[in-house]
């Protein structure tokens, strides 16, 4: 995985803000100061560290969740309920972004069965 893409998923800025903080040199890879932000790292072996913090890699976030009726994929509404008025998680203001992928299966017994798949994007819990 790229330097830059291991940073982002951590959480640790958006691509453009990291290829930043690499550049300046405030990243190392195993002890070492990375200025190149395609750099191939192993997440599972490397250590990297930015702003002297060492940055572990959880991966992305799935969980599935049949949506309701009348429940809609937004990050808060008013009126309506969201996808987030039903997950277990506190979530924080770094929640980058929720897609949504809907798909229906028909069982034996001819009834048919929905599915949401949520994607989260930079999930980080406030647990």
């Amino acid at each position: 995985m790229r330097l830059d893409k291991f940073l982002a998923e951590s959480s640790v800025g958006v691509r453009k803000n990291v290829r930043t903080y690499i550049k300046e040199g405030a990243v190392k890879v195993n002890g070492q100061i990375i200025t190149e932000p395609a750099t191939e790292i192993n997440e599972s072996t490397d250590v990297i560290e930015y702003d002297g913090k060492v940055i572990s890699y959880s991966g992305k976030v799935y969980y599935m969740f049949n949506k309701p009726a009348g429940c809609i994929t937004a990050r808060k509404d008013a009126i309506r309920k969201t996808v987030f008025d039903f997950v277990w998680i506190k979530w924080s203001a770094n929640l980058i972004g929720v897609i949504l992928f809907r798909f229906s299966l028909v069982a034996e017994n001819n009834t048919v069965v929905s599915f949401s798949k949520v994607k989260v994007l930079s999930l980080v819990s406030t647990m």
